[in-house]
């Protein structure tokens, strides 16, 4: 008697990429899944990290969505990767896989985080070849954000930023007669004295509102490189005077109605409010350059 193992119809059926990237998904989860969980429990809990879960599940979706969208256009049909792909696929799969071990052997966050971009890339041109990651571009980008910098890295871009803003924020305050005075990082207005603490740098809303901005350039329908690129390069700006805005704002409030009511509540609030501002400002710029597009050559 003989024993033959029968498949399922709808298996046989399942295009190669599907196959493919099902099975790099098993190993992905197997390798990636134990350092998620340390990640959670350390590094995400921290401000300057606390977007990474969010673009992480984004990131994972954006691309399930485009494989779909381009299986129904028929892109993906008989897709065969090249020799050069393949090459090049297991190279950049290799040093991604090496950046993991060692990171996890040394207990590197920035290496084990940004090994992902290495992995994923690899994973994709081994899958789909050069052309495949053309279309997954941005999901795949958006996983430099998962990368976690290491606390003197952060220092490094922080200490100047919330020089820069506390300078800025106290000539600008002092131009409309407001009493302030600067020292450092350190404000001192009326009879208060306020620290420009790293969570005022700008850095995190920086952060935050350029992958918001790359979410809604990739999720709005397609435009020209130029146009996106300009939308993008502007978020910048944007949320560097948004911020100092803040805390132009946190200072008065602080003077006018004292220091619970500066650091309470109205201390997340305009944070919030003012990302939410800013987020107008980036949907409005990407109107203008539409209008402007429309009229010039600039975004044909």
């Amino acid at each position: 008697m003989s024993l033959s193992l029968s498949i399922p119809k709808q298996l046989q059926e399942t295009p190669l990429w599907m196959k493919t990237f099902g099975l790099f998904s098993i190993g992905w989860a197997v390798l990636y899944l134990p350092a998620y969980f340390d990640l959670a429990a350390h590094a995400w809990t921290r401000d300057e990290n606390a977007h990474a879960p969010f673009l992480f599940a984004f990131s994972c979706g954006a691309i399930f969505v485009k494989l779909n969208q381009l299986h129904r256009q028929s892109f993906l049909e008989g897709i065969n990767p090249s020799k050069n792909a393949i090459l090049s696929g297991s190279a950049v799969l290799l040093i991604g896989l090496i950046l993991f071990t060692v990171g996890r052997l040394g207990q590197v966050e920035l290496l084990t985080s940004g090994s992902q971009i290495f992995v994923l890339s690899g994973i994709i041109l081994l899958a789909g070849g050069g052309a495949l990651l053309r279309q997954l571009a941005v999901p795949v980008a958006l996983v430099l954000y998962l990368i976690v910098w290491p606390g003197w890295m952060l220092n490094e871009l922080t200490g100047p930023l919330k020089h820069w803003v506390s300078t800025c924020v106290a000539e600008l305050l002092y131009s409309f007669g407001v009493p302030v005075a600067r020292s450092g990082v350190l404000l001192a207005v009326g009879q208060y004295e306020l620290l420009v603490a790293d969570a005022c740098s700008g850095l995190n809303s920086l952060l935050a509102l350029t992958a918001t901005g790359a979410i809604y350039l990739y999720m709005s329908g397609p435009r020209t490189w130029r146009r996106s690129l300009i939308i993008f390069a502007l978020t910048i700006p944007i949320a560097i005077i948004a911020n100092i805005i803040r805390v132009m704002v946190l200072v008065l409030l602080t003077y006018w109605g004292g220091y619970d009511l500066g650091q309470g509540f109205a201390h997340d609030f305009a944070g919030l409010f003012l990302y939410g501002i800013a987020l107008l400002m980036v949907f409005a710029v990407d109107t203008f350059v539409s209008h402007v597009g429309k009229r010039t050559v600039i975004c044909p």
